[in-house]
């Protein structure tokens, strides 16, 4: 499970945006994102500190390569003691996947599975292995060799898979995996960015660089940093446009890694599968058959992250003082919306069978439309907007998951 004790750093709290620099002689440099110096963490060893990652909590775990050994703070940078136990072939790189069980890539070794207190509950020997990032599906790492190839490997079924891509210039080292499936990996003199399939799609090159080594995303989805192994240059670079919107030394003697507070990872960030309905019947048969086919389209893809599904009525409506839809044959009050919601629901859980990755969010929609007031008098409200509509919280159990379908109802009068 680990030795534990505690080493103080001088207690400066974590920031989202902030930098982690990991260097030599056991020490990570804090940076704010400006590159001020805010502190520096160390182990009490002589290391060099290589990959590093964020639990939920705000913990931060760094890999001591020549330590044989992964280091947890806690978040304001002292030294809670080790984690986990096994390591025997350089740990490099560490990644955690979205029930906290953290993968620890060794140099050319074995990758080692532990739980969130340190258990190893895991051991898989891919083709080589260095840096490791782990896809939004839990299953495929990502992972180089100090290669000129991307590899793969399914942990859930102990599989090699084909390389994602190859013939790269360079040793490739440190590799991230975007939210939307495309890979940053620091290739020596440049860093590429690869599609979801493996193609170059873009290239980044500082001028100056020696090895491009470590290498992370941003929060903001829009950025990543690297820095250069020998110089200890770090280097905060515009995916888009590959502008350098900032460099500083992360240290004379070099940076071996990187990390950055809110660090977007791709198997616990990674965007819902969205898709979305149009709904033109009042039959409850039918919404229940379009949850268990999305369900089972799910199931068949491989799908295995939360999703959001919009159901798209049409316009809102009010009789009598009762807010609903039309365009379904009539007017449709809000009770009859969410029974259908209700309905389409169940069919999905339904269709689940024995999976229990899948979780389905569903977002009940109108179009903008002229709302009229029925009854005898007749006459019209003008414009109404129901956004998001929703008329009571509705709780299913099944086996044991909560389906939780969250109404609001929304409504802006002119006229």
């Amino acid at each position: 499970m680990g030795l534990t004790f505690s080493l103080a750093a001088s207690g400066v709290p974590y920031q989202t945006g902030d930098v982690f620099a990991g260097t030599r002689g056991g020490t990570i440099a804090h940076f704010s994102s400006t590159g001020a110096l805010l502190d520096t963490l160390t182990t009490g060893g002589s290391s060099y500190m290589t990959g590093m990652a964020f639990d939920t909590s705000g913990n931060l775990y760094a890999t001591g390569f020549d330590a044989q050994n992964v280091s947890k703070f806690d978040d304001k940078g002292s030294l809670l003691g080790s984690f986990g136990s096994g390591y025997n072939h350089a740990p490099e790189s560490i990644v955690f996947d979205k029930n906290g069980n953290a993968y620890v890539g060794q140099a050319g070794g074995s990758i080692l599975k532990f739980s969130p207190t340190g258990g190893l509950i895991g051991s898989f020997s891919p083709q080589g292995t260095d840096w490791v990032d782990l896809a939004s599906d839990q299953c495929t790492i990502y992972y180089t060799s100090e290669g000129n190839s991307v590899r793969r490997f399914n942990v859930c079924s102990n599989t090699q898979l084909a390389d994602f891509a190859t013939g790269l210039s360079g040793r490739c080292f440190a590799n991230r995996i975007r939210p939307n499936s495309e890979v940053l990996v620091a290739c020596t003199s440049l860093v590429y960015r690869l599609n979801s399939t493996g193609g170059v799609m873009q290239t980044y090159q500082p001028a100056g660089v020696s090895i491009l080594f470590a290498l992370n995303l941003d929060p903001d989805n829009k950025t990543f940093w690297t820095a250069d192994q020998d110089t200890g240059t770090v280097f905060h670079i515009d995916i888009a446009t590959g502008n350098i919107l900032a460099q500083f030394s992360g240290s004379t003697s070099g940076v071996d890694g990187l990390t950055v507070v809110g660090e977007i990872t791709a198997a616990v960030n990674a965007p819902p599968y969205t898709t979305s309905y149009y709904v033109r019947t009042t039959k409850s048969a039918t919404l229940n058959a379009m949850g268990r086919a999305l369900a089972q389209s799910q199931i068949n893809l491989g799908i295995a992250q939360d999703s959001v599904v919009a159901l798209l009525f049409r316009a809102p409506a009010l009789k009598n003082g009762q807010y609903g839809v039309s365009g379904l044959g009539g007017f449709t009050p809000l009770s009859t919306v969410a029974t259908l919601v209700e309905d389409f629901a169940t069919g999905y859980y339904n269709s689940l069978g024995t999976n229990t990755t899948l979780h389905v969010r569903i977002v009940i929609a109108t179009g903008n439309g002229i709302t009229s007031r029925g009854g005898n008098r007749g006459n019209r409200l003008g414009q109404q907007r129901l956004g998001m509509v929703l008329c009571r919280t509705q709780q299913l159990q099944k086996r044991g998951q909560d389906i939780v379908l969250r109404f609001r109802r929304r409504s802006s009068n002119s006229g």
